[in-house]
């Protein structure tokens, strides 16, 4: 089943590995790819909420060097407006802190 996606922040700033590193920790994400490969695009995943009737994920997606997009996704029921806004107040917040611009968000 395709999941839905339910927010979708896109980011714009430079991303070393060790803002990266602290990146994914400020939003508690679990590690994925590598900055050094070029084929790499997903960076980062955690579940709020994972069960057999319902998933909600948040990624880290890389598109260039320089542009980054988190998405929101879920698989059967839509994360309350209050998880979505939590959600996007964490990123808000860790994009602040790290010297990233948000340069769209779509709910």
């Amino acid at each position: 089943m395709p999941m839905t996606r339910a927010l979708t922040v896109r980011l714009t700033g430079l991303m070393p590995a060790d803002t990266l590193r602290r990146i994914r920790e400020d939003l508690s994400l679990h590690t994925r790819g590598r900055l050094s490969d070029a084929e790499d695009f997903d960076f980062g995943y955690r579940y709020l909420r994972k069960d057999d009737q319902n998933w909600i994920r948040l990624d880290l997606s890389r598109q260039d060097d320089t542009n980054w997009v988190f998405y929101l996704t879920y698989l059967s029921d839509p994360p309350s407006p209050e998880t979505i806004g939590q959600v996007l107040a964490d990123i808000t917040a860790a994009a602040g802190r790290h010297g990233f611009t948000i340069v769209e968000v779509i709910r």
